[in-house]
């Protein structure tokens, strides 16, 4: 709670960096100071380039009061970013996941756009493909997919839903060949999957899904339960 009313605090100041809103700004004109940081009208429009497709990025700068807006909006950002690094939350396990994740998807994104026209002559497909292909496989459009099986869930900590909880990597594998352990040796899965799965509201039925659909699950149980 410190910390978030600190991060807060950090907002009220914003009013005092406003130095020029509206403007045909040169790109080293400055635009506020904080803590000794000159945020100049490049540094702006470099965060417009990023956070708005080049379209809307251009009606922001046409539009006085729009800029104003995103001006300020990023004014504020930039305040609590600054807060929240000295405060030393860049460094927690749950910022450093996220940033990893962040990172993975923009690369990926990047290397789309740049082969954007390979990627789609390669996928590109004619109307006759289409048709065989919808002839060749047209019982698994007619029945969607499902399967029913047991599991059960090891939290390792710094997971995206539950970063808080959970136990380390090695300690859940442990805890999870524990399990597998047990039920090789005839264990039920009622019983394993009480002792040992942290997934509560599953665990009264054993760890049981029912006509369960492929794309909602982890990657690797959609594996095992397809071979």
């Amino acid at each position: 709670m410190v910390q978030v009313e600190a991060v807060l605090r950090a907002r009220s100041a914003l009013p005092s960096l406003l130095l020029t809103v509206a403007c045909a700004c040169e790109p080293g004109q400055p635009l506020a100071t904080l803590e000794g940081r000159i945020l100049t009208e490049r540094d702006f429009q470099s965060y417009l380039a990023i956070a708005y497709s080049p379209d809307e990025a251009g009606r922001i700068r046409q539009d006085p009061a729009r800029r104003r807006e995103i001006l300020t909006r990023w004014f504020d950002e930039v305040a609590v970013t600054s807060k929240a690094r000295r405060l030393g939350l860049h460094k927690q396990p749950a910022f450093v996941k996220a940033v990893e994740l962040a990172e993975m998807k923009a690369l990926a994104r990047l290397v789309t756009e740049r082969h954007r026209a390979r990627i789609e002559a390669i996928a590109r497909v004619s109307p006759e493909e289409v048709r065989r292909f919808y002839e060749e496989h047209k019982e698994e459009y007619l029945t969607t997919p499902s399967f029913t099986a047991h599991h059960l869930v090891v939290y390792v900590r710094g997971n995206p839903a539950f970063p808080e909880r959970g136990l380390s990597d090695r300690q859940a594998r442990a805890k999870a060949r524990l399990a597998l352990k047990q039920l090789r040796a005839g264990q039920s899965w009622d019983v394993v999957a009480r002792r040992y799965s942290d997934d509560l509201s599953n665990n009264e039925r054993a760890g049981l899904i029912r006509e369960g659909r492929f794309g909602f699950f982890a990657p690797e149980m959609e594996r095992a339960v397809r071979t």
